[in-house]
């Protein structure tokens, strides 16, 4: 995704955000460009934030029945992501993933 670098402040993160949701494959470039950005991290954007979204919208999005190719993608692509999570995020998103009824079950 094409980020609008000319941004200053709580309008950066928000197009950080804008483009992860649009390209969450992009997501892990975008956390490991974040990642130590301590003008971020006061504004509230962290790789762990990051992670949780796309973490989130991948569960909310898979298609549990699509065959083991699919399932495996999925499982990578979460895998890349839950590295990035704090404690406390790893702990909302298996909440998430256990409760919320929201989420594709096979």
């Amino acid at each position: 995704p094409l980020l609008d670098l000319t941004r200053q402040g709580p309008l950066l993160v928000d197009e950080i955000l804008h483009c992860s949701d649009a390209n969450t494959e992009a997501v892990p470039r975008l956390i490991q460009a974040v990642a130590g950005v301590d003008f971020l991290t006061e504004l509230g954007l962290s790789p762990s934030v990051l992670a949780l979204r796309a973490a989130k919208h991948r569960l909310h999005t898979a298609a549990p029945l699509h065959g083991e190719e699919t399932c495996e993608a999925n499982a990578a692509g979460l895998a890349a992501l839950v590295m990035w999570l704090t404690p406390e995020d790893a702990w909302n998103l298996l909440v998430t993933a256990m409760n919320d009824q929201s989420v594709p079950r096979p």
